[in-house]
């Protein structure tokens, strides 16, 4: 089936900024779900060739890593959620053993049909060996939209924006601020993220997710905070869904995740 002209200069408009996008090293990539820029209702149309994005289900999933495949830093998170006229999502991830420990909670909610916002809390505590723990806080509003794009594609629009922080700025890994697009069609989806840190540059980050047939895909992701890179694989059939990421990063080496969902994970708008 021949692309629309909207999807053509959708995905122009997303693989032009690709090119320019600089890296800066940083550790934007301690979550495990911070490997995957993909919204997963446009994941699931480009590689399970879902015919429009899922408009609503439940889900749970967990993943493990090693960080930057080293022994004592070993990572574990589970999350759940469900989407309605409101979607909810709440998990826990922990990376480390003994006395080293980062730990991070969150908890959102986001309401509308084309149009949603939302918030996003975060509570991160880091136990960095014997003594006082860090705790920070953190809370966010969220504004998205998705839509068809000439009934050969889809697009999803996203932005993230601070509310309120508290505590040490050490703990701030993730972006202040961020926008991300991602158009897919049949086989094929590709995402942008442009964030803004503490410093105040933006950073771009891209994914291209490619469909190979039963339920199976390939990629390739470049994380602009990091400078890291790698590909990754997904498989998704029925309610079941697995995807994989190895991304190499430039100083630290390489960090593989795992994660598996079940449910309606790409009913998601996160």
């Amino acid at each position: 089936m021949r692309a629309s002209a909207g999807f053509r200069l959708a995905l122009g408009l997303i693989l032009g900024p690709c090119a320019l996008a600089g890296t800066a090293r940083g550790d934007a990539l301690r979550r495990i779900d911070a490997a995957w820029l993909m919204p997963p209702g446009l994941a699931a149309v480009a590689v399970a060739a879902e015919a429009a994005p899922p408009a609503g289900g439940a889900w749970v999933r967990a993943g493990q890593m090693r960080l930057f495949g080293l022994p004592d830093l070993p990572a574990r998170g589970l999350a759940a959620g469900w989407r309605g006229a409101l979607a909810v999502e709440a998990g826990w991830e922990s990376v480390g053993l003994g006395a080293f420990r980062d730990g991070r909670g969150f908890a959102r909610a986001e309401a509308g049909a084309r149009w949603r916002c939302g918030v996003q809390a975060t509570w991160h505590r880091l136990q960095p060996g014997p003594g006082r723990a860090l705790d920070q806080r953190a809370f966010d509003a969220t504004f998205g939209s998705a839509f068809a794009l000439g009934g050969n594609g889809f697009c999803d629009l996203r932005i993230w924006l601070p509310l309120a922080r508290s505590g040490p700025a050490v703990l701030a890994a993730e972006p202040d601020r961020r926008f991300r697009v991602a158009v897919a069609g049949r086989r094929c989806a590709v995402a942008l993220a442009l964030d803004t840190g503490a410093e105040g540059r933006p950073r771009g980050s891209w994914e291209v997710l490619c469909g190979l047939g039963g339920g199976l895909g390939v990629g390739w992701r470049a994380d602009g905070a990091s400078g890291a890179l790698g590909g990754e694989l997904v498989w998704q059939r029925g309610a079941l869904r697995l995807r994989t990421s190895h991304l190499l990063h430039p100083d630290l080496g390489f960090t593989h995740r795992f994660e598996l969902a079940c449910g309606c994970p790409g009913a998601s708008p996160w």
